[in-house]
């Protein structure tokens, strides 16, 4: 029963994705509704597991707004799991330079870490 739920989940899930996309393909949107759009869509591509559509889209909101720490965050999350570390630090310093917060520190040390850059995983 868990099994038919969860396919049940996927397959409305998927629905509301390609709703989403096709408004983004075929309305006119403000800058705002655009982001609102991408964040959603990344997000549900997240939730059925869908890493790069996930990134895509997180990747494109950033074409419209650069400003906001939390998709600076969510992208150094998708590529650290990735062990791309490369873009994960771009990312992470991307979201620090915005915002010296908690979460920018320990991201970063965090990083450094298991970059075995050990020095800078301590500042």
């Amino acid at each position: 029963m868990l099994l038919n739920n969860t396919k049940q989940m996927s397959v409305e899930m998927l629905k509301e994705i390609r709703e989403a996309e096709y408004k983004l393909e075929n309305e006119n949107h403000s800058i705002y509704e655009l982001c609102v759009l991408h964040n959603n869509i990344a997000t549900m591509y997240h939730d059925i597991g869908n890493r790069i559509k996930t990134i895509e889209h997180f990747e494109r909101l950033l074409q419209y707004n650069t400003t906001v720490a939390d998709v600076y965050n969510n992208l150094y999350c998708l590529y650290r799991e990735e062990r791309n570390y490369k873009k994960a630090l771009e990312y992470a310093l991307d979201s620090f330079r915005l915002g010296q917060t908690e979460i920018s520190y320990k991201n970063l040390a965090d990083l450094y870490f298991y970059m075995k850059d050990y020095k800078k995983s301590v500042f």
